[in-house]
């Protein structure tokens, strides 16, 4: 029986898990500017470039972070837990964001 890792060990693998958690970490700073600091949006989506930049950095890397995932899992036969956790996530959240836009 061959034993599943919890890290990844593919140059693919490591570079979705980073681009996951810099996904995450831009969503806690929007958050913090919007209850922290009470910034609101305007009438269009650009209106605060504060509050634009790290959702679309968010959901670029998310997006990003989803393909490598596959990349790894099915071109490497990555079988970290981790990765195949996070592309199940970042799968959902690039269908809402397309989603979002449509």
């Amino acid at each position: 029986m061959k034993q599943h890792c919890f890290l990844p060990k593919s140059k693919l693998g490591i570079w979705s898990v980073i681009l996951f958690v810099f996904s995450i970490l831009a969503l806690v700073f929007f958050f913090i500017m919007v209850n922290v600091f009470g910034q609101r949006g305007g009438e269009t989506f650009f209106s605060n470039l504060t509050l634009t930049i790290p959702m679309l950095s968010a959901w670029t890397a998310s997006t990003i972070s989803f393909v490598l995932g596959l990349v790894s899992t099915i071109k490497s036969k990555s079988e970290s837990v981790l990765v195949i956790l996070i592309t199940a996530i970042t799968f959902l959240i690039t269908l809402y964001g397309i989603g979002a836009v449509l």
